[in-house]
């Protein structure tokens, strides 16, 4: 359950992330080319992501955003159907990721 997991691994909600404020404040150069079908991905997504189930969101949006605009890196990559495990505080955890 959500609450064992949130006491297993004293997970907790937080207002700011600077890591992730780091990152979302980057910037990039892109073409006229690669903003005119990002906000074409973007009015798709304004349209349809409260219809979309997780597998459509990936392979509508996500993975064409992706391959546009070539975010993979040694750090950073998109995956899809995989098991990822991990040994927190003593305890194994194995899930099935479907995407991201």
């Amino acid at each position: 359950t959500l609450k064992y997991l949130d006491r297993t691994f004293g997970i907790r909600q937080v207002s700011a992330l600077s890591a992730l404020d780091a990152w979302l404040a980057r910037t990039a150069d892109i073409s006229d080319v690669e903003k005119q079908i990002l906000l074409r991905f973007q009015s798709f997504l304004d349209f349809n992501v409260h219809d979309w189930n997780e597998h459509e969101l990936d392979s509508h949006f996500v993975e064409p955003v992706f391959a546009l605009t070539d975010f993979s890196t040694r750090e950073f990559n998109h995956f899809s159907q995989r098991e990822l495990s991990a040994t927190v505080n003593d305890i194994c955890c194995m899930a099935r990721l479907t995407a991201w």
